[in-house]
């Protein structure tokens, strides 16, 4: 028989043992964790809202003011400015890339709330740097620099140059096919003259015969030599009739209007020469007192100087003296204050800064510039999408006329785009000759247009035989001439540095060659063609530039 296992008893007070919760407590335990989950979610919540984000306060507070700080820090170093309004600033930093050009930034605000604060380099696309902008407000201060230099100079009225007329003492002196009497003519000219012109001259002259004389006479006016002697140059001469003397002497009187620009120390001497054989053709002359008679006997291979005898005669003429001096003034940046606010309307607050400018950059409409260590027409320095420069036959650059940072120029290249130049306008340019035999390198600038007239300033500089370049520069009184304003010699066969400052309200340029004053001078205007452009031009072969900077205005604040 199986033995049986007893069953053991449970001691009294022990709960028996169950396999689950029941339903009551399965429920109170789900609303219990609800709350806490609740609760959870809620710390949660409260705690990221305490996490700064882009849009909150505080956040909006230090992108605003980090992004007025780089503006500030970059209009600090500044090198000129062409572009001031409320809403928006565009200057030049010093080059920073190693191209030679300087580095160009543009910041604007569109005036729209909400809208982005943007920031353009160079020829790079506008980008966003502060969204959400709310402000953008600039205030400028400037100060004005004078800049002083000699006017053009102002030639006189016509005015009694140098006289003899005793009206005692009378002699005579016979002109025939050999003897040419004439006049030493020796001005006393006031310090300052810069040069000198003779305007009519007249003198004492008769016909001692009987009856009229047939054939003509010459009045010249000749260069005196180092003996105040006539030379066989003629700067002028006159035609004369000889019908036209009386049987007594009488003043007659000779026009010139060639004979102009001598300079301080130039004299000259008043020749009067007949063709005819000996007859009675006489002029009067002080025979005990004056100086200057001068005498050939032989046609003027020779001639004698008495300082002690003159003709009786007048000389009347005109003295051009410098002018008062010219001035450009020109304003430059001292600083610039700016409010910027961005982030939620309701929250932003302005940050205020103000910085002052380093370099005291110059305020300026436009500028061009080109080292030519690159293609020049693929440089946007004012950043309006479109290019500075551009060929004037519209094909595209020839890299290869390129070598180290010098342009050999093939054809002319113009600014871009348009511009009358209608405000003070400095060009600076280097440039050379390197092939004899013709004009070189040249600029031309038409300025200063209104309606159909305009200026016209061409230099050009051409290499001499000698390895020298002679430097020219010139303006157009009309369309088929021109009228040269300026001319040196003897420049090195270098780089010559030209700058050309244009003054449109006084239609004068001042001429500066290799940092020296070389004159102002005044231009004419006149109906001329349609471009609104400075050019450099390819006249020769050997025609090459280094480095080309053209500055607009600068005189408004």
């Amino acid at each position: 028989m199986m033995e049986r296992t007893p069953i053991q008893s449970r001691p009294t007070g022990v709960p028996a043992h169950r396999a689950g919760a029941t339903l009551v407590e399965v429920v109170a335990a789900m609303a219990i964790m609800s709350v806490l989950m609740l609760a959870m979610g809620s710390t949660i919540y409260l705690a990221s809202k305490a996490i700064p984000t882009n849009q909150s306060p505080n956040e909006a507070i230090t992108q605003t003011s980090q992004t007025a700080q780089q503006i500030a820090q970059e209009l600090r170093t500044a090198v000129y400015i062409t572009e001031r309004s409320a809403n928006a600033v565009a200057f030049a930093l010093a080059d920073r890339n190693s191209d030679g050009l300087p580095e160009t930034v543009r910041y604007a605000w569109s005036g729209t709330a909400s809208d982005p604060l943007t920031r353009q380099t160079n020829n790079a696309a506008a980008e966003p740097i502060l969204d959400n902008v709310q402000q953008f407000d600039l205030s400028y201060a400037f100060t004005s620099a004078t800049e002083t230099y000699p006017g053009p100079p102002v030639e006189g009225a016509e005015q009694l140059l140098v006289s003899h007329d005793p009206l005692v003492t009378a002699a005579t002196e016979i002109v025939d096919g050999n003897d040419w009497p004439g006049q030493y003519i020796d001005p006393t000219l006031p310090p300052d003259t810069l040069s000198w012109s003779v305007k009519r001259v007249t003198f004492r002259m008769r016909n001692a015969g009987i009856l009229p004389l047939a054939g003509t006479m010459l009045v010249q006016i000749r260069p005196a030599d180092a003996s105040n002697h006539p030379t066989g140059v003629v700067l002028e001469q006159v035609l004369f009739l000889h019908l036209l003397l009386f049987n007594t002497f009488s003043w007659q009187q000779f026009n010139f209007s060639n004979v102009n620009g001598l300079s301080p120390s130039e004299r000259v001497c008043l020749v009067i020469r007949d063709n005819l054989p000996p007859l009675n053709t006489q002029v009067q002359l002080d025979s005990a007192g004056g100086s200057g008679l001068l005498i050939t006997d032989d046609a003027g291979v020779t001639w004698t100087h008495n300082g002690s005898k003159a003709l009786q005669y007048y000389v009347y003429g005109t003295i051009t003296q410098p002018g008062p001096d010219q001035a450009v003034t020109r304003q430059h940046l001292t600083s610039v204050r700016l409010a910027l606010e961005a982030g939620d309307a309701d929250t932003a607050l302005p940050i205020e800064t103000s910085a002052r400018t380093a370099n005291l950059p110059e305020v300026l409409t436009t500028v061009w510039e080109a080292d030519f260590s690159g293609d020049p027409t693929a440089i946007d320095i004012d950043q309006d999408t479109t290019p500075d420069w551009a060929m004037n036959d519209a094909g595209a650059f020839v890299p290869a006329t390129l070598a180290g940072g010098v342009w050999r120029i093939d054809r002319a290249m113009n600014t871009n785009p348009v511009n009358k130049f209608l405000e003070v306008t400095a060009l600076d340019v280097r440039f050379r000759d390197t092939t004899s035999g013709t004009d070189g390198a040249g600029v031309w600038m038409n300025i200063d247009r209104t309606g159909t007239t305009h200026g016209a300033i061409y230099a050009h500089i051409k290499l001499e035989a000698d390895n020298t370049q002679t430097l020219t520069v010139q303006t157009k009184p009309n369309t088929f001439s021109f009228q040269t304003l300026y001319t040196q010699t003897g420049l090195p066969s270098g780089f010559v540095d030209l700058t050309l400052l244009v003054d449109p309200g006084a239609d004068t340029v001042h001429i500066k060659i290799n940092g020296q004053e070389s004159g102002t001078f005044s231009y004419p205007r006149y109906t001329g063609n349609n471009d609104e452009f400075i050019q450099l031009r390819r006249v020769g072969d050997g025609a090459e530039f280094d480095h080309v900077r053209i500055r607009v205005g600068g005189a408004g604040s």
